[in-house]
């Protein structure tokens, strides 16, 4: 015989297979805890409750979410947990933002301000490095037009930012 386990809660949590008595009929080897014979439904995202007479069913929250803001990864262990903001879907990558409804491409004229802010960044970081060894800088404010002169440059190639370096550090000494 089958009988439906269910949590303190009243939460199921799984089947037990009872061997019944040959001469009595009755359970041999009922499970532990709390348990009842009537069969749950199920339903997709959902969880079967045992009121104490009846099965319900009510939200299953549990699992992984996406942050519908910024993609980011939330695990619910809670049936019941609230999922405002959450999506099942998973972000695709950084070039997606959410549309009300599923995560979309963003417009290609804010995907290449992306990439070119995240370029010149790097840029940045490669002339500081190229620049570190210079004990004396007299003219600091030649390096900062370089990084202003760079930003409003579409792609700037490290041999263009090598060459600049080099005519500073040749100015300084």
């Amino acid at each position: 015989m089958v009988v439906y386990k269910y949590n303190s809660f009243g939460y199921f949590i799984g089947n037990h297979n009872c061997q019944s008595d040959p001469i009595s009929g009755g359970f041999l080897f009922p499970p532990s805890g709390t348990y009842t014979t009537i069969e749950p439904t199920f339903a997709t995202n959902k969880i079967p409750k045992w009121s104490g007479s009846i099965w319900s069913l009510e939200n299953d929250n549990t699992g992984i979410w996406y942050s519908i803001v910024d993609g980011s990864q939330i695990v619910i262990f809670d049936f019941n947990s609230s999922i405002v903001g959450l999506t099942r879907l998973n972000k695709p990558n950084e070039d997606y933002t959410w549309s009300g409804t599923n995560w979309i491409l963003r417009p290609n004229s804010e995907i290449i301000s992306n990439y070119k802010e995240k370029k010149f960044n790097e840029t940045n970081m490669y002339v500081i490095s190229r620049l570190c060894f210079v004990k004396k800088i007299k003219k600091f404010e030649d390096i900062t037009t370089i990084f202003d002169t760079k930003k409003n440059q579409t792609l700037t190639t490290k041999l263009q930012i090598d060459t600049a370096c080099n005519e500073i550090i040749t100015d300084l000494f």
